[in-house]
């Protein structure tokens, strides 16, 4: 109960990071203030639900990709493949995200300038990290069926 309460308070912690790049302080403030008291963190608390884990971990994801594009390298692509790996691990539907990286991937080439084919190398290492991650566990769910 004590992890579980501790994965999701996390929320807040990425929320203010997210959150002092795009808002003032004492909006800020308010905003966090609103997020912990809100019924949802409040009821997600007591009960162990695999929301506790996925909303953190996709604030996760969306603060990484807004920080993404000042330092965008082959490590920080491993990275982000390992976190949407453990996305999926917490829900099957988060497969999706990695199709709305990839137009991300095009966005970041068109806005940096970067060469086409560097982009989506760094795509392609993300996918790469993504697939050794989930590789053991879709070989056993393809054996178990």
């Amino acid at each position: 109960m004590i992890v579980n309460f501790l994965a999701f308070n996390l929320l807040i912690v990425l929320c203010y990071h997210l959150g002092k790049k795009y808002l003032s302080f004492p909006a800020l403030i308010v905003f966090l203030g609103l997020l912990f008291l809100s019924p949802i963190l409040l009821h997600y608390n007591i009960n162990v639900l695999s929301e506790n884990i996925y909303i953190p971990l996709f604030v996760w994801i969306v603060l990484y990709f807004v920080n993404y594009e000042r330092r965008i390298t082959y490590g920080g692509s491993i990275v982000l493949g390992i976190l949407f790996a453990f996305f999926y691990f917490i829900r099957g539907e988060a497969f999706i995200y990695l199709v709305s990286a990839f137009f991300i991937f095009l966005y970041l080439y068109d806005a940096k300038k970067y060469f086409f084919w560097e982009t989506m190398g760094y795509f392609a290492t993300v996918l790469a990290a993504f697939f050794i991650i989930i590789f053991p566990y879709l070989t056993y769910l393809h054996t178990i069926t």
